[in-house]
């Protein structure tokens, strides 16, 4: 097969997340196998100094984000624009801007990262808790009403108003070759968005670093991830206070709740902050296991695909992805979304059979080699490539 020319469109949010990383491992591995690539990334930190009626325009419709792709695809002429993040200084309008190049028109794949497109707010989470109110409607009015967005109206709107111009617009069914879901799960909750079920391909994302499985005998239990209420920081915090001196917990992340879990006071609650990469893995290999406690409807959860990879079984909620990566008592254990007493007696649970622990960390890492290698990541891609350039050849 020929190396394909392949365009990576990227915008960044404020605050470095899983995207940001999926985004760059993807690249990586493209790259490592000889294709060609190029990137055309745009960052958030760009809002900070435009006032809100331009913001909300921006958000809208993005001259300069349709101007940067459309420039970037006239001098690269990719074969592949793959988009990841185009929120919100990108805009969805970039998506037009692939039709504009000179020579033929490249295929478009975009990555569904995110419930946005009928989820003002992204990730399906009101309140700390669930929430699809407004995932099949063509205006998220419940979102604007109750603020979903920042707790802000006025941003809610403009996150509401951006999804319905471009309904209207067809830009998603009628600019996007293919779409790439992270899960089964997560497709069916697109295809309720109104995206084209016959174009979203199910493709999980895949660590960005691994090694060898770790043995465990850390003593310890470990929750990596952004420090926020929808990741139920505060439900493993309650936990906690139950388990008390059973076994410890280490916390690696940042975020609006990193003060309350520094100084959260209960025992055997470690804070460590942001670690790197390397760091985090190197914990996974010597954890007794992951928390993973999000109280929202996840569209991954790449730590769990992480932890496969370091051979570490998962305690994680029975919600959303979570439920479908997670077999329970094979690779980790699910508990009850928001209860903190299910999540502690899970805990209580795991720390009495050591001996199960160890066979689901065989099972974790035998998961990650069948679903999650980049070997079995870059086949998936290159079929989704070939999908979309199958079917942008057809149009054209």
């Amino acid at each position: 097969m020929m190396p394909y020319r392949v365009l990576f469109v990227h915008n960044r949010y404020l605050q470095r997340g899983g995207e940001d990383v999926e985004f760059e491992a993807e690249k990586r591995l493209m790259e490592s196998r000889g294709h060609d690539v190029s990137t055309c990334i745009a960052d958030n930190q760009e809002l900070l100094a435009m006032p809100p009626h331009r913001i909300l325009a921006t958000a809208i419709w993005s001259r300069a984000g349709y101007a940067r792709v459309r420039d970037a695809v006239r001098k690269f002429r990719p074969d592949i624009v793959h988009f990841h993040n185009t929120f919100a200084v990108i805009s969805p309008a970039s998506l037009w801007a692939c039709e504009n190049a000179t020579g033929p028109r490249p295929a478009v794949v975009q990555s569904l990262h995110n419930y946005r497109i009928g989820c003002p707010a992204g990730p399906l989470c009101r309140e700390g808790r669930a929430c699809t109110t407004c995932l099949s409607k063509y205006f998220a009015w419940p979102a604007v009403l109750r603020a979903c967005y920042h707790h802000s109206r006025s941003k809610s709107l403009a996150v509401a108003v951006m999804s319905t111009v471009h309904r209207c617009l067809r830009t998603w069914k009628g600019r996007v070759d293919a779409f790439i879901a992270l899960t089964h799960f997560a497709r069916a909750l697109h295809i309720r968005t109104g995206l084209p079920s016959e174009r979203i391909f199910v493709k999980p994302n895949f660590p960005g670093i691994s090694g060898p499985a770790g043995a465990g005998g850390g003593g310890f239990a470990l929750f990596v991830g952004r420090l926020a209420p929808e990741k139920g920081i505060q439900v493993l915090l309650d936990a906690w206070r139950r388990v008390g001196t059973q076994i410890p917990v280490l916390i690696a992340g940042n975020g609006p709740l990193a003060a309350t879990v520094e100084n959260c006071g209960i025992a055997n609650v470690r804070y460590l902050g942001s670690k790197s990469s390397q760091d985090v893995f190197s914990l996974m290999q010597n954890a007794e296991f992951l928390v993973v406690p999000s109280t929202q409807v996840e569209n991954f959860g790449l730590v769990l695909a992480e932890g496969f990879a370091a051979g570490c079984p998962s305690i994680a909620s029975r919600i959303g992805a979570l439920e479908e990566l997670t077999s329970h008592r094979q690779t980790g254990l699910l508990f009850e979304p928001g209860n903190p007493t299910a999540l502690a007696e899970s805990v209580e649970w795991a720390v009495r059979h050591p001996e199960i622990l160890r066979k689901m960390r065989l099972s974790a890492r035998a998961e990650f080699e069948a679903k999650y290698t980049p070997e079995r990541n870059y086949d998936m891609t290159m079929a989704i490539y070939g999908r979309a350039l199958t079917r942008a050849r057809a149009a054209a």
